[in-house]
């Protein structure tokens, strides 16, 4: 059994920029390997798996 979820937003500090925030969630029970990434880079056997990305964006 396991549970996961994540959220995301971005505010606009102008016409061009943006601030962006996600944050996604694993938590493995028993005998599920589940992880966040595609690459098994954040995958652990059992427990909890927390990711975070933040950053800002500005288009010219």
């Amino acid at each position: 059994m396991f549970a996961f979820g994540g959220t995301a937003g971005d505010y606009s500090l102008s016409k061009a920029t943006v601030t962006y925030a996600q944050v996604g969630f694993v938590t493995n029970h028993g005998g599920m390997h589940t992880g966040l990434s595609v690459n098994n880079a954040l995958n652990l056997p059992t427990g909890t798996t927390t990711g975070v990305n933040i950053g800002i964006r500005h288009t010219f």
